[in-house]
């Protein structure tokens, strides 16, 4: 099988070159096109009504947008090493978000960097890599990127 689209999981707060890095030697050989991408939570999730206050969803445009010229500068640097790449952004559920977008680009494998989130953190789900390994229909690349610094 060959790999022409690899979906790269990244976003500024636990942001890791190393994983970009990883994915651009990777990508370079075999002419496959990286496609950065962000996923940010779906706010209806944490207020729990259909309509959120306004300043959260003025927040959460902010963060989106943020995140986007982020993953932008990503994709601009991969592309001047020779490697074509592109960055996008959406709002919904986590997992579902990197799985559908997975298989609208027909990725041909998922990168995620995955820090150590703790006991509490993983026993509540968050724990993305584990999550993309048993749920997606392609392979599933996690790279280890260290605890997350709370500071």
């Amino acid at each position: 099988m060959a790999i022409k689209n690899i979906l790269l999981t990244q976003d500024a707060q636990r942001f890791e070159a190393g994983v970009v890095d990883y994915v651009l030697r990777l990508a370079k050989p075999l002419a496959a096109k990286i496609w950065v991408l962000y996923v940010v939570p779906n706010i209806d999730v944490f207020i729990g009504y259909e309509q959120g206050p306004a300043f959260i969803r003025k927040d959460l445009a902010g963060e989106m947008k943020k995140e986007h010229a982020f993953l932008q500068k990503i994709a601009l640097e991969v592309r001047k090493s020779g490697v074509d790449a592109e960055a996008i952004v959406v709002e919904g559920e986590i997992i579902e978000g990197i799985l559908e977008k997975a298989a609208e680009l027909k990725a041909d494998m998922i990168v995620c960097g995955q820090s150590d989130h703790g006991f509490l953190a993983t026993a509540f789900g968050a724990n993305t890599g584990f999550e993309l390994l048993k749920r997606s229909e392609v392979p599933v690349l996690v790279f280890p990127i260290g605890p997350i610094n709370p500071d």
